[in-house]
């Protein structure tokens, strides 16, 4: 019964929200998000439990106060975000001036006119999907290397309705994104596409914490120790091409900040200290709004190693 009302729960987001979002303002829509995320912490949820625990660890000096005040804060982030994804098929490069600050695009050019591809590295920090419209709609012709595993089939009360809200939404979101001037490349296929476009000169989105992957590296992170792929310098390595970190930072209800950072080096030295640079940078914006961050703990499973 409680995944059958968690997925009409999903159906009436793609639905009646959807239709509320692509026909009210902006700024009316992202108080009704902000609305419904308060309204959702009074239905008791075993991942906001999760998400106060993994808060407490990473963030042990805050009292318990502010670790409540950053669960509702990430909780209603984690809203905003999703209202943004009826957005996606309307975006266009004067959407995104509107939506976006920008800083440091100068050196993706910079890197381009070198004739090097970029690797444009960034975590799943404030609505990071933005980043493809961010960067694609800016003239730059970009790749996403990403996945699209369909929702694992359940069995029991209700299989067939829950199922069919699962696809149905799961076609309709990557229908949604698909809509980007971006060209995807899929892990459940060979990336050697997507070393490719680098080695043609273009720009490659990649998620340093993604979880695709079977080889992992257990790195400091937030006091802890999390695990990382070492896809990043791998395929830096292979194609040649610039490392730029990225992030994109929510700012208000709605507008972002997407700042590109100074390359990363990458030849003649090792996976981990490669990827210890990123996650200097990564742990800046996550200690600073850790919010815009901490929906990965209840979403992605074993990130850290306990």
């Amino acid at each position: 019964m409680k995944t059958l009302i968690q997925e009409l729960a999903r159906w009436a987001y793609w639905f009646p929200f959807r239709w509320l979002v692509e026909r009210l303002p902006m700024g009316l829509t992202r108080r009704l998000a902000v609305l419904l995320a308060r309204l959702s912490l009074f239905i008791p949820q075993g991942k906001f439990a999760k998400l106060h625990q993994e808060l407490k660890s990473s963030f042990p000096e805050k009292s318990d106060p502010k670790i409540r005040s950053l669960v509702h804060k990430t909780i209603e982030n984690y809203y905003l975000n999703s209202s943004e994804v009826f957005l996606y098929p309307y975006l266009n490069p004067r959407k995104m001036k509107e939506l976006i600050e920008y800083q440091g695009l100068d050196k993706i050019q910079a890197a381009l006119q070198e004739g090097k591809g970029v690797i444009l590295a960034h975590g799943h920090f404030g609505n990071e999907e933005l980043l493809m419209p961010g960067i694609g709609y800016m003239g730059f012709k970009t790749h996403q290397l990403g996945s699209r595993w369909e929702p694992p089939a359940h069995q029991g009360w209700g299989a067939s309705l829950i199922n069919k809200i699962r696809k149905s939404a799961w076609r309709r979101r990557i229908g949604y994104r698909e809509t980007f001037p971006v060209t995807f490349h899929y892990v459940d296929h060979s990336p050697r596409s997507a070393i490719r476009c680098l080695k043609s000169g273009e720009c490659l989105l990649l998620a340093v914490d993604g979880r695709e992957g079977h080889q992992w590296l257990e790195m400091d992170f937030l006091g802890r120790i999390a695990k990382f792929s070492p896809g990043l310098p791998k395929i830096a390595r292979l194609s040649e091409a610039v490392v730029l970190p990225v992030f994109i930072q929510r700012i208000s209800l709605t507008r972002h900040r997407l700042i590109v950072h100074d390359p990363i080096p990458t030849q003649n030295r090792a996976d981990e200290v490669i990827l210890k640079d990123f996650l200097v940078i990564l742990e800046s914006y996550i200690r600073k709004n850790p919010e815009q961050y901490a929906k990965v703990y209840y979403l992605v499973r074993d990130f850290f190693v306990e």
